[in-house]
């Protein structure tokens, strides 16, 4: 149940830049989400043993939502690595917030059986989560869909650059 908190919480930063989705796909479950063999929420030793030290640990200060200290009554951390953001507290764990791909690092997130890396393009999204979802085109060859969650009222927006996946961002309302 604590986990929940802060999987309604991580969209906030997402919501909080200005980006609006007016595209929304099929549902999915976000508890089938991985990363390195990390669960989508994981503690911070999990994500330590498996990442190091982060380059950066800071309070984010969001205004409302899941991951927001007001909302929570308890302070809330972000965890930065090169491409990858963590957000969260001991009490509930912390969730994997924003991971972008391409960079120096080849992240894998695995979603059930697929596997999801910077050369995942359109067409496998669409075999993953289905021919429903929408991609919007926006400028800069940027294009993204948001995919809400089934069982709760979370989500995940992915973002593609030139027809290959550039980032997913974990999605919470405010």
């Amino acid at each position: 149940m604590k986990s929940r908190y802060f999987l309604k919480a991580a969209w906030v930063f997402f919501l909080l830049t200005g980006s609006i989705l007016m595209a929304h796909g099929q549902d999915i479950n976000l508890r089938m989400m991985q990363f390195e063999g990390l669960t989508l929420v994981s503690s911070s030793a999990e994500i330590q043993e498996l990442l190091g030290t982060p380059i950066k640990v800071y309070e984010p200060n969001y205004e409302c939502g899941g991951l927001s200290a007001e909302w929570q009554a308890q302070p809330i951390f972000s965890l930065v690595y090169e491409d990858i953001t963590f957000t969260g507290n001991k009490s509930w764990g912390y969730v994997i917030e924003e991971i972008r791909f391409g960079g120096n690092k080849e992240y894998v997130l695995t979603y059930g059986e697929f596997t999801l890396d910077e050369n995942t393009k359109a067409d496998k999204l669409l075999a993953i989560f289905g021919k429903e979802i929408q991609i919007t085109p926006f400028e800069n060859g940027i294009s993204r869909v948001f995919i809400p969650d089934s069982a709760c009222d979370e989500g995940l927006e992915i973002e593609l650059k030139n027809g290959k996946l550039s980032k997913i961002t974990y999605w919470t309302p405010c």
